[in-house]
């Protein structure tokens, strides 16, 4: 449903809304998960002793990537991440571009991320479609 005339506007905040929302649920969730993860010993690993390394608690590195790092609301998003790390032993890596129209930089450091092998990503794409092909 397209939204017209003088309520077109509200397409634009419930679109950035939701964003937030999923945002501040998802990050929290993902450090969360990834915080309780186990990790199985090798087949014909002796007890005790592995030929992978092991990640323990605290060990793992978690990118967050923001549309832009300018505004309050990816302020908020920060502090929330860095709050679920603390909880949870994680090393929480900031870093996103200066504007939410920065779709390049944004890719530049996702692919950063990716080439520096962190644990994981959690990002809001400034461009959906542009981002695909970097983290298919």
């Amino acid at each position: 449903m397209q939204w017209v005339g003088k309520h077109a506007h509200l397409s634009i905040i419930s679109r950035s809304v939701a964003m937030a929302i999923s945002m501040l649920i998802v990050a929290p969730l993902a450090i969360s998960y990834i915080g309780c993860a186990k990790r199985k010993q090798p087949p014909g690993s002796p007890s005790g002793v592995s030929s992978t390394a092991v990640k323990v608690k605290g060990a793992y590195r978690i990118a967050v990537v923001p549309k832009g790092v300018a505004f309050d609301f990816w302020l908020a998003v920060k502090a929330g991440a860095e709050k679920a790390a603390r909880e949870e032993g994680a090393e929480v890596l900031w870093k996103g571009p200066a504007d939410e129209t920065e779709i390049a930089t944004q890719k530049s450091i996702i692919e950063n991320f990716i080439t520096q092998r962190v644990d994981a990503i959690v990002m809001a794409a400034c461009d959906e479609r542009a981002l695909v092909p970097t983290v298919e």
